[in-house]
């Protein structure tokens, strides 16, 4: 959820086409559907692209159950996908952002602290 919820955000805020996000309650996962060709070609070690027969559901690495909320903007065809390679590179990005080291603070602000 750290990951895909601000990946998301930026998509959306982009203006990008998002498709329908299911968020599991059970597992906190959200599973995206993008085009199928997707699968073959994903590798990003921040996130899993299961075929379609999955995707659905997120019982896949051994969860049981879930329960989901299906979330999509009030004008949007149900049958549209959010674009695999956008969702790609925003999720990257958050990656990226997540994993960067916070900045040290200023030298002034630590003695400050310690006084």
């Amino acid at each position: 959820m750290a990951l895909g919820l601000p990946a998301i955000d930026a998509l959306v805020a982009g203006g990008a086409d998002v498709g329908p996000v299911k968020y599991c309650l059970t597992h906190h996962r959200l599973l995206v559907p993008v085009e199928a060709s997707a699968v073959h070609r994903w590798k990003a070690a921040h996130s899993d692209c299961a075929p379609a027969a999955g995707a659905w559901r997120c019982d896949m690495g051994g969860y049981l159950g879930c329960t989901g909320l299906w979330v999509t903007r009030p004008d949007a065809p149900l049958n549209r996908v959010t674009p695999a390679d956008a969702l790609h590179e925003a999720l990257s990005l958050t990656w990226a952002r997540l994993r960067a080291p916070r900045s040290a603070p200023h030298p002034r602000h630590r003695e400050m602290r310690h006084a």
